[in-house]
C-alpha cells in the first residue's frame, strides 16, 4: 500500500491520540514522541519493560508487576514490597509503597512511536524535514 499523505511535527504533536488517528487514516507520520520524564532524577518509564500483551511491567532490576486497572482513566503496575529489598531502589523511587508505573489508554501508540523514531531511516527523514517543521535543525534524543 502506498501512502501519499505525510505529517511531520515536533514532540508537541507526538501524542498518543494523534498517533492513533493517523494510524487509522494510513498517514505516513514523522511525529517526534517525547521520552518519558525522569521525575526527581529517578529511572524514567522507558527503563521499564512494559509488555502490553502479557499485561506486565518489569523494572530495571528484573522484578515484574502485573498491570491492574485503577479508578481513573489509566492502569498501573505497582512494585510495592519488591522495592523495599531492591538495591537500585533509590534510583527508582522514594515512595514508601514502591514504584508505580502508569499505563495510559494510548500506551501502545506511544511505544510504537518511540520505537519508530529509533530507526536510522526515520531519523534521517525527520532531520531532512525538521528545518521546515521547526524553523531550525533540532537534535533528536
Amino acid at each position: 500500500m502506498k501512502i501519499w499523505r505525510r505529517v511531520y511535527g515536533d514532540a508537541a504533536y507526538g501524542t498518543g491520540e494523534l498517533l492513533e488517528r493517523l494510524d487509522g487514516a494510513d498517514i505516513y507520520k514523522r511525529l517526534k514522541v517525547q521520552p518519558p520524564a525522569a521525575a526527581k532524577g529517578h529511572f524514567p518509564k522507558d527503563r521499564f519493560d512494559t509488555d502490553l500483551d502479557t499485561q506486565t511491567v518489569t523494572c530495571p532490576a528484573g522484578h515484574t508487576a502485573p498491570i491492574r486497572a485503577r479508578e481513573r482513566h489509566a492502569e498501573a503496575a505497582n512494585f510495592g514490597a519488591a522495592c523495599a529489598a531492591c538495591s537500585p531502589a533509590a534510583q527508582c523511587t522514594t515512595a514508601k509503597t514502591g514504584r508505580t508505573i502508569t499505563i495510559t489508554a494510548r500506551e501502545a501508540a506511544l511505544q510504537a512511536g518511540r520505537a519508530r523514531q529509533t530507526d536510522p531511516a526515520w531519523r534521517a527523514d525527520y532531520r531532512a524535514t525538521c528545518p521546515k517543521v521547526e524553523r531550525g535543525p533540532r537534535r533528536l534524543r
